[in-house]
């Protein structure tokens, strides 16, 4: 019967061999990239979720109606998460560790483009921030920009700002608090780390 099915024996000749091959291929080549995977883990870590280091300062803006018809008030906090302070100093050193040159290290200042063309101002919540830091602000209302430069922070405390835009059209001082779609200004860069990228 061999003698009529020649392919049989072709086959099944070194089948060991040939079907331990691709397995034994397999395995090394997982095993290299493992390797491979460990030995740039840092890199790759860096490469995707940023450096490993967290900046201690984030922010958050909470949009609400203001007292008059069409004003729209913005509170803007500046958060210390850590149970230290920082000067505006050691905030500028922390983020070296996020530059990729000496020559491109962020800034802890923050700026805030508002949108629109209504009129705007900012205030200081004097009561609020009482004992909990400094920054000192000033703003331009041709550009549109909201400079803010924390001068000192206290462990764990929370400063606040209010921009308030006024003459909006939309909005109704029956509101009360609104979406976060509302605020007039990109905050979400700000949330995970307060400063200038």
């Amino acid at each position: 019967m061999n003698w009529r099915m020649p392919w049989l024996g072709k086959i099944f000749k070194d089948w060991p061999i040939k079907m331990l091959q691709p397995v034994l291929v397999n395995l090394l080549t997982a095993f290299l990239l493992f390797s491979l995977a460990l030995v740039f883990k840092p890199l790759l870590s860096d490469l995707i979720h940023g450096p490993s280091e967290v900046y201690p300062i984030i922010c958050a803006a909470e949009p609400y109606a203001g007292k008059s018809t069409g004003e729209l008030c913005t509170d803007f906090f500046i958060i210390n998460r850590e149970d230290e302070s920082f000067t505006r100093a050691e905030l500028a050193t922390n983020l070296k560790n996020f530059a990729h040159d000496e020559y491109s290290a962020p800034s802890p200042d923050i700026i805030l483009t508002v949108s629109g063309d209504e009129p705007f101002e900012v205030l200081d919540d004097e009561n609020f921030n009482r004992d909990k830091g400094y920054a000192s602000f000033d703003y331009d209302t041709q550009d549109r920009a909201i400079h803010i430069r924390i001068e000192r922070i206290e462990p764990r405390a929370i400063m606040k700002y209010t921009i308030v835009i006024r003459d909006l059209p939309y909005i109704s001082s029956e509101l009360s608090r609104m979406a976060k779609s509302s605020v007039p200004f990109d905050h979400y860069r700000y949330l995970d780390g307060c400063y200038k990228k």
